[in-house]
């Protein structure tokens, strides 16, 4: 695991790197990327290692998009439905957009990772936008 986790600090900071975007670290081993949202938006997308069910190591992409009292649950559902890739969910009070990918030998490439990060981002950000307007919380 200790291998994992050095495999994914490089790939998280390479991430920010081909963004463009701020990389920060937190207390918990993951990584907040800074991503442009559009109009001088931005998103904050969270890269996380985890697992599965089964145990298989993922990486878990989470973007806050709201407070859990803001969101009307048939209104998330439906954007779930719209939705190519990923899902709405509660975490303690707050609405996030959430996606994971499996990681490990060839399981996903940075280019792949690039892209669900922009999508993670622009989905919570227009979530964001249909809740509170122009204001930018997240």
């Amino acid at each position: 695991m200790a291998e994992l986790k050095s495999v994914f600090k490089e790939l998280a900071l390479e991430i920010g790197k081909h963004l463009g975007c701020p990389t920060s670290p937190d207390e918990d081993g993951a990584y907040a990327i800074e991503v442009p949202a559009g109009d001088g938006r931005k998103q904050w997308v969270r890269l996380s290692l985890d697992k599965d069910r089964l145990g298989n190591p993922m990486i878990m992409l989470q973007s806050k998009c709201g407070s859990v009292e803001h969101v009307d649950p048939k209104t998330a559902l439906q954007i779930n439905g719209q939705m190519p890739y990923g899902a709405l969910g509660i975490v303690g009070d707050t609405m996030v957009l959430r996606a994971g990918c499996y990681v490990g030998q060839g399981a996903v490439s940075v280019q792949e990772l690039v892209v669900m990060i922009k999508h993670v981002a622009s989905y919570a950000d227009r979530v964001e936008r249909g809740l509170y307007g122009d204001v930018d919380l997240f």
